[in-house]
This record gives structure tokens, sequence and C-alpha cells, in this order.
């Protein structure tokens, strides 16, 4: 998910609506459709004590209950989780900065990035043993 080499198919991306309907949503629902498939998505590429501890960091600096859930109630709700749950980490990163977090809250953003480099390492430090 953090390489640069050539695939056979092209990464899922959210959509223009897709796209519109997460910015247009309030912040916490943003985040709670993000951060389970976020942390499901780390977690998968690396479960290492650091990057767990970088996680939590995120989650404490977004102010993300980690047990809050919306409920995929609606049609549209259930649709944009799936479309989520199709994407990149680097997708998902780049999702959460430019439509979850908002420009004040540089905590969170910072904790992101770092996250992000984290995972960077741990990809460059399995590619090149």
């Amino acid at each position: 998910e953090f390489c640069h080499l050539p695939h056979v198919f092209r990464q899922a991306q959210l959509g223009k609506k897709r796209r519109a309907t997460l910015q247009d949503m309030p912040a916490w629902k943003a985040k709670a459709f993000i951060f389970p498939i976020l942390r499901e998505k780390v977690l998968a590429f690396d479960s290492s004590f650091e990057t767990r501890s970088a996680f939590e960091h995120l989650l404490r600096a977004g102010r993300m209950n980690p047990k809050a859930a919306v409920p995929e109630a609606t049609r549209n709700d259930r649709a944009m989780a799936c479309a989520l749950r199709g994407t990149s980490l680097r997708l998902l990163f780049a999702s959460l900065q430019r439509s979850v977090l908002h420009e004040r809250e540089r905590a969170a953003r910072a904790a992101a990035e770092a996250l992000e480099e984290r995972l960077r390492r741990v990809a460059m430090a399995a590619a090149h043993p």
C-alpha cells in the first residue's frame, strides 16, 4: 500500500460525490466512519506496539472514542462505509487530512502524519531487509 511498484490493478478511489459527502458530514460522523476502517487497515499492515501506540495517539489527538460507531442505518451510510473499506491506506490518510481533520486540529494532523510516516518506514524496512 505504500510502495511505488507498478500494480496490475487500479486502486479504488472515492468518487467526487463520495468525497463531497464526506466533506459535508459533521466531523464526529466522518471520524466515526474513517477511524474504525483506518484502524483495521493499519493493524493489518503492522500490528507492532509502536504502530498501535501511534494509532492510539491519533485517536486521542482527534478526540475520537475508539468504541464509538456510527450506525450504518441508511443506504448512503452503508455505501460510504463500503467505499472507504475498498480504498488504500494512503487514500484513507488523504481523506482524513483533507475532509475530516480541520485545520485547527493541528495535534491530530501531526499524529496522522506521524502514523503515516511510521507505516512508510515499516514498508521500506520490509522491502529492503
